[in-house]
């Protein structure tokens, strides 16, 4: 009787736990857990990496294409006077005259252009009747150079006999026509471009009873 009584009063003893699947093993275990976790982590990075690349890329790309890619300047003549003005219908139509001009290079680049000497030329009609050397300089990055130019016009024996330049210095209004080339090299983050060149052309009225240059265009 007294054995029966101990083991009945027994019941406060601590009972044995059995784990009943792997949820609760590795909710015991929260190594297993963290182990069970890392592949979605690790994924997640992948995909930040991923999403930076293309981010630098894309970055990358937008600058080349507003920083480094070359542009070709600009040239005109922005301003022109006369000086020197004598002309003649008869008995040949004759014209001398001096243009004293200010040619501007402007450059849209993020880098200095280095441009190299040249020359301008005058023309009525197709007949060249003179011109000057343009001396050679550098345009700032995004900057404009201005240079200066006399251009020497004497009108050739070709125009003596020709009616139409006679019958325009009769009225007082001669259009003319300039033209110039430049050739230079941009540089851009220390790097040289290959060479670039640009064209202008340019229209004009020369007033004889003003002497005043008019209507100037260039494109």
């Amino acid at each position: 009787m007294e054995e029966i009584m101990i083991r009945q009063a027994d019941p406060l003893a601590p009972a044995r736990i059995f784990p009943k699947s792997d949820e609760e093993s590795g909710m015991a275990n929260p190594k297993n857990a963290s182990r069970r976790r890392r592949p979605r982590s690790s994924s997640k990075c992948f995909v930040y990496i991923l999403a930076a690349l293309v981010f630098l890329s894309l970055a990358a790309l937008v600058f080349a294409l507003i920083f480094l890619r070359v542009q070709p300047p600009k040239l005109e003549i922005t301003s022109a006077a006369v000086k020197n003005l004598k002309y003649a219908t008869s008995p040949a139509a004759s014209l001398n005259a001096t243009i004293t001009a200010e040619v501007s290079v402007r450059n849209r680049n993020f880098g200095p252009f280095r441009f190299e000497s040249s020359s301008l030329v005058v023309l009525y009609k197709n007949v060249s009747l003179g011109g000057a050397k343009l001396e050679g300089g550098v345009a700032g990055a995004r900057g404009t150079e201005k240079v200066g130019a006399a251009m020497e016009v004497r009108s050739s024996w070709v125009l003596a006999e020709n009616g139409v330049f006679g019958d325009e210095l009769g009225s007082g209004l001669v259009e003319l026509r300039s033209h110039g080339r430049v050739e230079g090299r941009v540089r851009v983050m220390k790097m040289n471009s290959g060479k670039r060149s640009v064209e202008m052309n340019c229209t004009m009225t020369l007033n004889l009873k003003i002497q005043a240059i008019q209507y100037l265009n260039c494109s």
